[in-house]
């Protein structure tokens, strides 16, 4: 998992691929910091915190790569707007500064600066909107297709059709179909392209609503704990590669906060986990690959957790699947099914080491139910379900900026989780019950 979570958030800030010296130190580095458990008592945020400190440094690093060596492409595919990522390098500043000091970790100021990372997410999301241009990329005309059809109450698996550009042609030689996302993710954007004007604001409230949940979720920790949770909100908000994933209208920021709750849900209330798996894996395809590991997981609940999540999935996706089953096949599966590969991906195939399809697809299997025998807790899933996703990314034929940010969220709820188990609570000496697991803010 530390692996991937170093290779996405390169891929995500930054095009090339040729930082491999620094993503194997940045792995050690992690390794160390995440796996020391030596440190005195009073000190055990550290080691997080040093892995967090890694993962700006990739991020900006990766950044000031691209500035100085312009051979380097750029993530946003135009002359990089350093103007709009400025505020954030000063907001990462003041809130690593603050946390090590202490300065920004008492409640007032935690809230003032979660609220100060929600506004710069909607900064950049605008700025991707609006003062940069639009790139000419067949997703974004595709939620506009569906938002104009499902407002005049046509069905946009059969009437959001859109010309694809290169390379896609290639990897789909057939497609003639309609909108190629499933009805959890087709709804929102269509609806936000026809009555917000732009269906990119659904990925910005998205993440934003990710990153506050973050922020603001271990209401009753140590101000330890409070600085770790702004550092790891801060992680997701400032990653200069949301501008790029942003512009292109891709969709992966919808199931950022269904892992959030689906994790910190994970042991208080598995009804609550379980219903957000099961709309995080109906928003995109790929996202069966995480049965695999809710089938392997050894625990008391592995069978009402599946039933759960397979319920809520199939509740708000059958409707409109019913609407015109012929033309969801058509448009969503058939189109999957038949993908090709892609030379621009940002993995093995990009590298031109082409994998058969049988190992592709059995390696990230067999992984799930590996990882599902031995993980526990929901840092182990959190950390579990980002490795199948970066092996199933890594082998593929198609790979690229918004799927390996998948990937790097979960390795920093992989780190929030485990905040969880690390830091005592501010009440732990009236209670007296370190392993009592704490309440959420949406608990409260």
């Amino acid at each position: 998992m530390l692996s991937f979570a170093i290779f996405s958030m390169l891929v995500v800030n930054t095009a090339s691929r040729g930082l491999g010296v620094l993503a194997v130190a940045a792995v050690f580095l992690l390794v160390v910091a995440t796996t020391t458990r030596t440190i005195p008592e009073d000190r055990e945020g550290l080691p997080i915190l040093l892995a967090l400190v890694v993962v700006f440094v990739i991020i900006y690093g990766s950044l000031w790569y691209g500035l100085v060596f312009p051979g380097v492409r750029s993530v946003t595919m135009v002359p990089l707007p350093f103007a709009i990522l400025m505020p954030g390098i000063v907001i990462a500043v003041i809130l690593i500064a603050g946390s090590v000091t202490g300065f920004v970790n008492s409640s007032r100021r935690s809230w003032s600066m979660a609220l100060i990372l929600v506004l710069y997410v909607f900064w950049v999301g605008w700025a991707s909107i609006y003062a940069l241009e639009t790139p000419d990329i067949d997703v974004l005309e595709l939620h506009q297709s569906a938002g104009n059809v499902l407002t005049k109450g046509l069905n946009p698996y059969v009437y959001a059709g859109v010309e694809l550009r290169q390379p896609w042609t290639e990897a789909y030689p057939q497609w003639e179909a309609g909108y190629a996302y499933p009805p959890t993710t087709m709804v929102p954007y269509a609806l936000a392209s026809a009555y917000l004007g732009d269906a990119r604001w659904v990925s910005v409230i998205a993440i934003a609503l990710a990153v506050l949940m973050i922020a603001r979720s271990h209401v009753d920790r140590t101000p330890g704990a409070r600085g770790i949770d702004l550092l790891i909100a801060l992680a997701l908000a400032i990653q200069h590669g949301n501008l790029f994933v942003f512009s292109n209208g891709w969709t992966e920021p919808l199931a950022l906060p269904f892992l959030v709750l689906a994790i910190g849900s994970w042991a208080r209330n598995s009804t609550v986990s379980s219903i957000s798996l099961g709309l995080l894996i109906s928003t995109k395809q790929y996202f069966v690959m995480a049965f695999p590991l809710l089938l392997g997981w050894r625990d008391a609940g592995r069978w009402r957790r599946l039933v759960i999540v397979v319920v809520s999935g199939l509740v708000v996706s059958v409707p409109l699947i019913l609407w015109d089953v012929r033309g969801f096949v058509d448009s969503a599966i058939i189109p999957i099914l038949q993908l090709g590969p892609r030379a621009d991906s940002s993995n093995l195939y990009g590298l031109g080491i082409e994998v058969p399809r049988w190992i592709a697809i059995g390696i990230p299997i067999a992984a799930g139910f590996g990882f599902g025998r031995f993980a526990n807790g929901p840092s182990g899933f959190a950390a579990s379900l980002g490795s199948v996703f970066g092996l199933q990314f890594l082998l593929g034929f198609a790979a690229f900026a918004n799927y390996w940010l998948l990937v790097g969220a979960l390795a920093l709820l992989t780190v929030w989780a485990e905040n969880d188990r690390a830091i005592p609570r501010v009440h732990e000496s009236l209670v007296g019950a370190r392993d009592e697991v704490p309440p959420l803010l949406w608990d409260s």
